[in-house]
């Protein structure tokens, strides 16, 4: 389910820190380059230059050599050419001992190489781009003929449209705006003779649940399920019946239970088939229903750890048909309905693989179909192929010099000089300013995180973050000091979906998790030897919303902001002054204000709001940092996100009223920003101003979203060596 989600717009990943000193950490820079050509920029043949540079210059580092010639292989297979074969074989000749790699080389010439039944060439898998529909491209679905794409389209609110891969036209089809009065859409399921669309319509209040409409490509539209105000209900389309007279639904409601179930078509009440719990905090993937109606597919577990089941039409069957302690979700039938594909960890890494079911059981083991698919949702198995999309996102943090007195550039941005690059958020400057704090993670373990500790000079330290501690894509995102730079810590979800503070002692190096008193996201800060902490009652989930201080060791709470009227609202970040006095809150006026709260009085003032025709950074975990001296805040402020006419800028707000201050933002910096080839601009967040006002860093987030087929993909099914069914 992608529960409005807002994309982060994009830009070419901006060239690596010169001061990276070993061989092995220069060739891992090199090597996330080159991903990022790839995946992010889509420039497979400068993705390959960069690859071919890691095995000619690194060779020492074999392990990253062979895996640089894997991705070499692929790429050259996206552009459809021979000299895949050529380099999985130098892969399997030279690298004997690295086995991971060698097997993978392996699989993939038994595929290229394997001649059809009577020795015709065999029709092999081709990846094909499905085209761009927008400058977004959140597709939700192709037709069942794989010419059109539902997609949410972001250009007057959050919408649905359609897109005709023949015609190149897109038509939206329903027509909301982003007043607060307003809905916003959510999924889409293509009914099978593909001329009607199931989609769900929500408020933007979250515990107000949302309606489930039919819409048929005129725009002409149904109600099949209704919102009931008071009682959250999300009622997700998760496909049709083959006859079109009823719908597949994940129902999910306020207590974070989720129901699979019948809907008819022409409305009606909810048929429960199978209850699945909770989620823990995350959204649940849709269920899928076969091709003849029979079974009904889905996911289920804790995350990490799920597993495909199948239940009968009535409810009454079930079977598992994965059973390997692995990740395996997003299961989808193929247009015959004698295999389910799903994705999976399997074999180490996330990668695409098919089973064969029959009356609803699994036949044989998994076979492993395709690799790289970490940024992968799967969006359905057209008559022309599985298709899914592929999330590319790139986050990196750079250091800018600025003038201490009024935080304006006064040099180039850097990128800091850490060995992993596309996978680091939260910077954070330790009150002394010895240390640059930040959240960093890879691409090879996303969901391994690390908060690391940069120093000024010398090595940088790192602290694994305990794996139950969060449960975000790319969170956490308020890491914050103590105000004695003894420690640290940020806000997240436990494996149960509850939320948790989590806070490290950096003279032992010990981590401890602690409940919070909440049930959804918050944001928090410390105060100054982290013995408490402040934390945000959001305006949905809590009936008294507010900011609130909490002892650690008596649990005792003290209300420091109360909010007196609901006014649909979130607070997005906190960021504590110098002193530690005021708190700086953004998200209380019009969810784009900045409001400053005495922490003893609890006293408020808005000392910046929005003006019209323009927002600041739109993305949640964005918020000002204070100049050293206390007396300014500097944010980045954002015109139309998301469009040719973005364009960002600098303020400095004076906390005891006095003008504003615009800064442009200099050649270096407004270059960085400026858009890859094809691609969104990027979006710069979570700005921090060092101690001695000498620097800011920021966040550079580029992203994008790509639609790709995978014609005849069970051409590997039968070709795959016994060491690709594990």
């Amino acid at each position: 389910m992608r529960h409005w989600r807002l994309v982060w717009t994009i830009a070419a990943v901006a060239s690596l820190s010169a001061g990276i000193a070993s061989q092995t950490q220069s060739g891992h820079a090199v090597f996330e380059q080159a991903l990022a050509k790839e995946r992010v920029d889509g420039n497979l043949p400068e993705a390959i230059r960069l690859y071919e540079r890691v095995v000619t210059e690194f060779a020492s580092d074999r392990a990253l050599a062979a895996q640089a010639l894997v991705q070499v292989g692929l790429c050259y297979e996206k552009l459809g050419r021979d000299d895949a074969v050529r380099v999985y074989e130098r892969l399997v000749r030279d690298f004997a001992d690295q086995e991971d790699a060698v097997e993978q080389a392996r699989v993939r010439l038994a595929a290229l190489k394997r001649p059809a039944p009577g020795g015709a060439a065999a029709t092999m898998p081709v990846v094909r781009a499905f085209p761009r529909v927008d400058s977004i491209n959140d597709v939700q679905a192709l037709s069942p003929d794989g010419t059109k794409a539902a997609f949410i389209t972001y250009d007057k609110g959050q919408n649905l449209a359609v897109y005709d891969a023949v015609s190149q036209q897109a038509t939206r089809l329903t027509d909301f705006d982003w007043s607060s009065a307003s809905s916003w859409v959510s999924s889409a399921a293509w009914s099978p003779e593909g001329r009607r669309i199931a989609y769900m319509a929500c408020s933007w209040r979250p515990d107000t649940g949302c309606d489930m409409r039919v819409a048929t490509l005129t725009g002409e539209s149904r109600l099949i399920v209704r919102r009931e105000e008071g009682i959250a209900i999300w009622p997700g389309p998760a496909g049709w019946l083959p006859d079109g007279s009823a719908l597949v639904v994940m129902l999910g409601r306020a207590d974070n239970t989720y129901s699979i179930g019948l809907v008819p078509a022409a409305g009606g009440p909810f048929t429960q088939l199978r209850s699945i719990g909770s989620w823990a905090g995350q959204y649940p993937e849709w269920p899928k229903v076969s091709p003849d109606g029979r079974w009904i597919a889905f996911s289920e577990g804790s995350q990490g750890m799920r597993g495909i089941h199948v239940i009968s039409r009535d409810g009454r069957t079930a079977h598992r048909i994965t059973d390997r302690p692995a990740d395996d979700h997003q299961p989808l039938w193929s247009p015959d309905g004698r295999h389910v594909a799903f994705l999976s960890n399997r074999n180490g890494s996330a990668a695409l693989w098919t089973v064969a079911v029959r009356d609803g059981q699994a036949v044989g083991e998994p076979v492993r179909i395709k690799e790289g698919m970490q940024d992968a949702n799967l969006l359905g198995w057209t008559t022309r192929g599985l298709a899914y999309s592929e999330h590319l996102r790139t986050d990196d943090i750079y250091t800018m010099p600025v003038d201490p007195a009024s935080g304006e550039p006064v040099g180039s941005p850097r990128l800091i000089p850490y060995r992993r690059t596309g996978r680091n958020i939260a910077p954070g400057w330790s009150p002394d300013g010895k240390y640059l704090a930040f959240v960093a993670s890879s691409a090879a373990e996303p969901d391994h995180r690390a908060v690391v500790l940069l120093p000024s000079g010398g090595e940088p330290r790192e602290f694994p973050i305990p794996p139950s501690a969060y449960a975000y894509a790319q969170g956490p995102y308020d890491l914050r000091w103590f105000g004695d730079n003894s420690g640290l810590g940020f806000s997240g979800l436990d494996g149960r979906g509850d939320g948790v503070l989590v806070r490290l002692t950096l003279a032992t190096g010990e981590w401890k998790t602690y409940p919070l008193p909440v049930k959804t996201w918050t944001r928090i800060e410390w105060n100054a030897d982290g013995s408490r902490y402040l934390y945000a009652r959001q305006d949905f989930g809590s009936d008294d919303p507010g900011i609130v201080e909490r002892d650690l060791q008596s649990d005792r709470e003290r209300i420091v902001f109360r909010r007196n009227v609901k006014s649909n609202d979130w607070f997005r970040g906190l960021r504590f002054s110098p002193d530690r006095r005021s708190l700086a809150i953004k998200g209380t006026s019009g969810s784009q204000g900045i409001v400053i709260l005495d922490v003893e009085t609890g006293q408020t003032r808005l000392v910046y709001d929005k003006a019209v025709g323009e927002t600041l950074t739109s993305d949640f975990s964005a918020v000002p940092t204070w100049s050293p001296n206390g007396r300014a805040l500097l944010v980045f402020r954002t015109d139309n996100p998301g469009t040719e006419k973005q364009a960002t800028d600098l303020r400095l707000i004076p906390v005891d009223g006095g003008e504003v201050r615009r800064m442009p933002l200099g050649a270096e910096l407004t270059r960085l920003l400026s858009p890859g080839r094809g691609a969104p601009r990027p979006t710069v967040r979570d700005i921090v101003w060092s101690p001695d006002g000498g620097h800011v860093a920021f966040v550079v987030s580029s992203s994008r979203l790509e639609t790709w087929v995978i014609e005849n993909p069970m051409a590997l099914a039968g070709t795959t060596d016994a060491g690709s069914r594990k």
